[in-house]
């Protein structure tokens, strides 16, 4: 195949030339999971909703007010009149039940759309005989369009967040016939999701996630979403939502994607919960709210008296909640920008009444952060973004400028135990993320690793327990991003303090990549007008 490629390029050189930019074979996404599956409980709560019609205890309680925590205010959103009307979300999964009752009238039939087969046909999956093993998975793409837009009063499983949105279908992938049951996603068929009807389409959510760290976005997606965000909603920019994966993960470190991860019962950390110090936001991915083990999504078993599913939960339940939070808060702002939705979720963002709550601390710009790592800037509070939406429309532009500085090696360093610095002196700005890209030859012996900022906050970027069980898988990437200092100035010393078996390592190479809240046309200098820029100390 890659001769063929090759023949053809030198064929069509001229008429190619100055066009291809770039050329990657399509893959196979490595370990490509959809979160969200309670295995242990899932037949016994099928068992319990298997109600023909009728009305089970949990099917009453989900009824009662109020329908999603009262902490993540979507309640009292509806009460005025915030519903996600005029928004359409798309939701990337493999497979959906479109004509359940549950789905069918919030699912726009002309975005309904399959990357593998290239037509309109998103049918869920059933294989009849693993019914018992397979329902769970195939199910997923349904169990994430409900949490998103259910429909609203039809006592049947449940009310989605923005339950007068629209949602567009998008089956990207398929799943292995025989067991245990594999999901298929290529890069090609994501790419196809990401770049699907950018005009039509409000926000893309993703309730999927590498399993393996420092494994990179492929060039397909990266430039997808780019081109998305640049032109995509007229120009305003289309939000893309993410599950979380370990670190290093392309979709958790693209600064143009807001990656979730779950909250526990009552603000546990969930027991499959990744640590990533790129996660920006959370949500209750256990139940409705924080005290329920459960929610109810449409089951395509339909057809067989089973309307239901009562195992959906974890990432996978809390990514597509907040995607339904960000349709609420378009339909109050459609003006806003997808970057400007992401500076307002840091700024609208709780962390209160949390078991977890007391681990949670305030940065030097005074957002408070999960010093643990789970968690983000907490859970979103839809009513507080629009109260506050007023305060991002001055960060104007789409994509945010970049500054590059070298860390040094500084002091005398043991087997055990390096600290590097990188002093900024030519930078003052209002940071966004920070990226520190580690030289592959150094990353594999690192056990521990924890940036300061010259504020004094502190982001642990690396830690053993949950890093030294892949440290001999292959890595894509060297780059870790973190969240943890929004909103501080860049100007100072950075501190990053190693852990780790360094004997054999002879390159310390490490950068710290900064993006920024670009100044003002009146504020700018010649130094911060220029992003390409490294400083050596």
């Amino acid at each position: 195949m890659a001769k063929e490629v090759k023949a053809l390029l030198k064929e069509h050189y001229f008429e190619f030339q100055a066009q291809i930019q770039d050329i990657q074979q399509c893959r196979i996404m490595q370990k490509a999971e959809l979160e969200g599956i309670d295995y242990e409980h899932a037949s016994e709560n099928n068992r319990n909703i298997e109600t023909n019609g009728g009305l089970t205890d949990q099917d009453q309680r989900f009824e009662e007010e109020p329908f999603w925590d009262e902490g993540e205010g979507i309640d009292e959103a509806w009460k005025l009149g915030i519903t996600g009307e005029g928004v359409t979300v798309a939701i990337l999964d493999i497979g959906f039940t479109v004509d359940h009752p549950e789905l069918e009238t919030n699912i726009n039939k002309h975005l309904t759309f399959n990357s593998v087969t290239n037509n309109a046909d998103v049918s869920a999956l059933l294989f009849h005989n693993y019914i018992g093993e397979t329902i769970h998975n195939t199910n997923h793409g349904n169990d994430c369009a409900s949490v998103v837009a259910a429909v609203k009063g039809n006592k049947m499983c449940s009310a989605g967040v923005a339950y007068n949105s629209k949602i567009a279908a998008l089956s990207i992938g398929t799943f292995s016939k025989g067991m245990p049951l594999k999901t298929i996603i290529t890069t090609a068929g994501m790419c196809k999701g990401l770049a699907y009807e950018q005009s039509k389409i409000d926000i893309y959510s993703l309730s999927l996630a590498s399993s393996s760290p420092f494994d990179d976005m492929d060039i397909g997606p990266e430039r997808a979403i780019r081109i998305g965000v640049l032109n995509g909603r007229e120009g305003k920019g289309n939000v893309y939502v993410s599950a979380v994966g370990p670190i290093g993960n392309g979709f958790t470190n693209s600064i143009f994607i807001i990656t979730v991860n779950q909250i526990g019962i009552s603000g546990t950390i969930f027991e499959k919960s990744y640590a990533n110090p790129g996660i920006l936001i959370s949500s209750f991915g256990k139940g409705k709210t924080r005290t329920d083990d459960f929610m109810f999504t449409a089951s395509q078993r339909y057809g067989s008296g089973i309307p239901c599913n009562a195992n959906f939960q974890g990432s996978s339940a809390a990514t597509p909640k907040v995607a339904g939070i960000v349709a609420l808060i378009l339909q109050y702002r459609p003006d806003l920008t997808s970057r400007q939705i992401q500076h307002l979720i840091v700024r609208c963002s709780n962390h209160s009444d949390l078991k977890e709550s007391i681990n949670f601390m305030r940065n030097g710009a005074g957002f408070y952060y999960y010093k643990k790592n789970h968690f983000g800037f907490g859970y979103l509070n839809v009513t507080k973004c629009i109260e506050l939406s007023n305060t991002v429309t001055d960060i104007k532009e789409q994509i945010p400028e970049e500054a590059t500085f070298l860390c040094e090696l500084k002091g005398p360093r043991n087997s055990s135990l390096a600290i590097l610095i990188a002093t900024v002196d030519t930078l003052n700005e209002q940071l966004e993320r920070v990226k520190t890209t580690i030289h592959k030859s150094l990353l594999e012996y690192i056990s521990k690793a924890v940036l300061f900022s010259p504020m004094g906050t502190s982001s642990v970027l690396i830690d053993g327990s949950e890093w030294t069980k892949d440290v001999h898988m292959p890595m894509k990437s060297n780059a870790i991003v973190s969240t943890h200092f929004w909103g501080e100035r860049s100007a100072g010393r950075w501190t990053l303090n190693l852990n780790g078996r360094f004997d054999n390592v002879k390159d310390y190479s490490v950068n710290l990549t900064f993006t920024f809240v670009a100044p003002k046309e009146d504020e700018k200098d010649e130094n911060t007008r220029n992003s390409d820029r490294l400083l050596q100390n």
